[in-house]
């Protein structure tokens, strides 16, 4: 869980136990960038065996970082910079990261973000805001916006829609 301060450095708060304690990780050290008072507004944390890995955004503007802690979540390292997006940093493995936005402008890791290329995917929605995504293996993965979901089964490259319970 991400506790966040307009006057303070984020901090994540992590459970061992179910929820019933917790602790807070140490603040999360400013990218290598002016950083206004706060710093940067982490997202979602994945876990790749011991390592986790966590996307992070700094707006306006809208700049997609990536940390990671070999210790639980009680610290955090800058990892990288994404290339300005969009989207948010999907974190599909421990080495492969994707974002997904405009039409033709999405873009890929194999390295841990060391270095990123274009990305062809056939994901589209009619939302103007960003998608969130989830992957569950380096293949399944579930993106939704604004009530819809669609599910890609190889990685990103192919979505298919999902009917979204409720509606019809």
């Amino acid at each position: 869980m991400v506790g966040l301060d307009q006057n303070k450095a984020a901090v994540v708060y992590r459970s061992q136990d179910g929820g019933v304690r917790w602790q807070i990780s140490k603040p999360l050290p400013n990218p290598p960038a002016p950083v206004a008072t706060g710093g940067v507004y982490p997202h979602r944390v994945s876990a790749f065996g011991s390592t986790l890995l966590m996307d992070a955004t700094l707006a306006p503007p809208a700049t997609n970082y990536v940390y990671s802690s070999t210790d639980g979540g009680a610290s955090w390292s800058f990892v990288t910079t994404a290339p300005p997006s969009d989207g948010f940093v999907t974190l599909v493995s421990a080495s492969r990261w994707i974002t997904i936005s405009a039409p033709d402008d999405s873009k890929e890791t194999t390295d841990g973000g060391l270095s990123w290329h274009a990305y062809t995917t056939d994901y589209n929605q009619a939302a103007s805001v960003a998608p969130a995504i989830v992957f569950g293996d380096a293949s399944v993965g579930y993106a939704t916006v604004r009530g819809s979901i669609q599910r890609t089964t190889d990685g990103g490259a192919h979505w298919t829609a999902i009917k979204t319970p409720g509606t019809g």
